[in-house]
């Protein structure tokens, strides 16, 4: 049985579905406010809303829940292509809006009540009011968004994004980052029953161009510390790619998206440099990976960048994702600790020590 990780944009068709026509333009005026900039009777009005549609999803037949929402409308009709149904996880992709999570959450119960898996993904200054906050949020999510993806995919999940709902700024980011990335998109227009299919875009990064021969200082603008911006410009760095901010730069939202796709086709080719000050890579270590498939030498690459995440600050999550633990007995000395590199086929195991504040990576060598 296939398996689709379905990444769908939402709208808020369906709360407007369930509202009179005098108010549906009242819906309009909300959409972009965040709970606690909302009127008590603007806010009585979507949760009215939120009410009837609860009730009509419950009572609907499947034509009639089609008309009711846009994104259910594609989740549906995409479902309906299949011979054998395939095991769907959906991922609800929404403002950090009132009108945005209400919405979500009501598609979610939907959802989750036929037997589905499902999740919202709620992405903070997501609105589309403000351009600048817009284009900050959606260079944050690219990050979280590529590796959703690349988790998905390891996991032998095939991913596709649903980008009939949702508001037209985020979509069109979404779908380039669909041609890099997903499976294919499925869109539906207004008033159509046949649902369009948008292929992954052949797109060859050019990986042994600007970004490979600046690595560093790729890989600095995409830390988002900044960098000043006198040196970007003398990289000569295209300025589609950048934020310039008070005399630092770092990469805009289609910089991040480019550069994650050049790093995966690098990281794919060889051992990248060390992606951290405190991890140091031995000649053991080098040794070790030599020759593996891109695939392997792409999960290795991909372990160091989690594990350099982790010393960077971010949330201990990523060590539990990395299965990071003492290694017992000593018996890969000098090592003292372990991470993933895969788990799957012969698994393998990335071994290293603590050094002088620092982590020596020892090895690439059999689970212990």
């Amino acid at each position: 049985m296939s398996k689709i990780y379905l990444i769908s944009t939402v709208g808020i068709s369906l709360l407007r579905a369930c509202l009179q026509p005098d108010d549906r333009s009242k819906l309009f005026v909300i959409a972009n406010l965040t709970e606690d900039d909302i009127e008590d009777r603007a806010k009585a009005l979507v949760v009215g809303a939120v009410k009837t549609a609860r009730e009509r999803l419950q009572s609907a037949d499947r034509s009639a829940l089609k008309s009711l929402s846009a994104e259910l409308n594609a989740i549906l009709s995409y479902e309906e292509e299949f011979e054998e149904p395939p095991t769907f996880h959906h991922v609800l992709v929404v403002t950090d809006t009132f009108v945005g999570r209400q919405a979500a959450d009501v598609l979610s119960g939907w959802l989750s009540g036929q037997g589905m898996s499902v999740e919202i993904w709620s992405i903070k200054d997501l609105r589309t009011a403000r351009g600048e906050e817009l284009r900050l949020a959606l260079s944050g999510i690219v990050p979280d968004l590529v590796e959703r993806i690349e988790g998905a995919e390891d996991d032998g999940w095939r991913v596709v994004f649903n980008l009939t709902g949702g508001f037209k700024g985020i979509n069109g980011f979404l779908q380039t980052a669909a041609m890099l990335w997903a499976s294919e998109t499925v869109y539906l227009f207004e008033g159509s029953e046949e649902l369009m299919h948008i292929p992954r875009i052949p797109v060859c990064v050019d990986a042994e161009g600007d970004m490979s021969e600046q690595f560093e200082l790729f890989r600095e603008l995409a830390s988002g510390t900044g960098v000043p911006v006198e040196t970007v410009r003398a990289a000569k760095i295209a300025g589609s790619l950048l934020f310039e901010v008070e005399g630092t730069a770092t990469l805009s939202e289609w910089g991040r998206l480019i550069w994650k796709k050049a790093l995966s086709e690098m990281s794919g080719r060889k051992l990248l440099a060390s992606p951290h000050e405190r991890i140091v890579y031995s000649d053991k270590f080098y040794r070790s990976v030599e020759g593996l498939p891109c695939d392997r030498m792409r999960l290795v690459n991909r372990a160091m960048e989690r594990f350099a995440a982790f010393l960077n600050g971010e949330p201990a999550g990523r060590l539990n994702s990395l299965d990071f633990h003492p290694v017992k007995g000593g018996a890969k000395a000098p090592s003292t600790h372990q991470i993933d590199a895969w788990s799957d086929k012969d698994a393998k195991r990335i071994y290293l020590h603590e050094e002088n504040g620092a982590w020596v990576v020892d090895e690439l060598g059999d689970h212990q």
